[in-house]
């Protein structure tokens, strides 16, 4: 048996299974994307409460990674304190659960940040055992021309699980920094069931449903 330690995205994740032809089924080893954390760079914020661009980020990189191989996903982090801490090295960083020791005071609250939701779209819906499967037109975790990203599973009680996130784009008006997006309406099919899902810019969706 073999285990590989990866810190990287979805890509690296996919050539790293190519290279050592890793097949996640437990006969010669799996892939785990480790070490997942925001807040970590030069001249940031390190905690960031309430932060949704930190959980959308964590939730395209879980989906990434997971569609590129990947057979698991841990953050860096269970829970750390207001200043990203403690730390033996000073490497502060965000957290999805941050502990409120603001102001020196002893508090027992918490709070669950963004990112812990994120989170939550995958661990709460996949339990042990569930099994990616193929999603026609999925390259690189995206399908379509306009990037909408999914990953799907069939879980061991037979229901199948499928998460959407909602980049898609529209035309970038001449003199805008960052493009905007639109509402998206997907269709999911599988066997004789279909369901139309609705996202809105950055939204992410689980689905889950039974299919034999």
């Amino acid at each position: 048996e073999s285990f590989f330690h990866l810190v990287g995205g979805g890509l690296q994740v996919r050539e790293a299974s190519r290279q050592f032809r890793l097949d996640n089924r437990g006969g010669n080893g799996f892939l785990l994307a480790t070490e997942a954390c925001n807040g970590y760079l030069p001249h940031t914020k390190h905690v960031q409460l309430g932060s949704w661009a930190r959980g959308y980020r964590y939730s395209r990189d879980i989906l990434h990674q997971l569609g590129n191989n990947a057979s698991g996903w841990v953050d860096w982090n269970l829970a750390l304190d207001s200043s990203g801490g403690p730390n033996h090295a000073g490497n502060f960083v965000d957290s999805p659960v941050i502990t409120d020791t603001r102001n020196n005071t002893n508090s027992d609250r918490f709070f669950k940040q963004p990112a812990y939701y994120a989170i939550a779209h995958f661990s709460a819906f996949l339990p042990p055992g569930s099994v990616r499967l193929g999603v026609k037109g999925v390259e690189n975790s995206q399908v379509g021309p306009d990037a909408m990203e999914v990953v799907a599973f069939r879980r061991p009680d037979d229901k199948v699980v499928v998460v959407l996130i909602n980049d898609r784009l529209v035309d970038m008006p001449i003199g805008l920094l960052r493009p905007r997006l639109r509402t998206a309406q997907v269709e999911i099919r599988c066997a004789n069931l279909s369901s139309t899902v609705t996202l809105e810019p950055h939204e992410i969706k689980t689905v889950i449903f039974p299919c034999t």
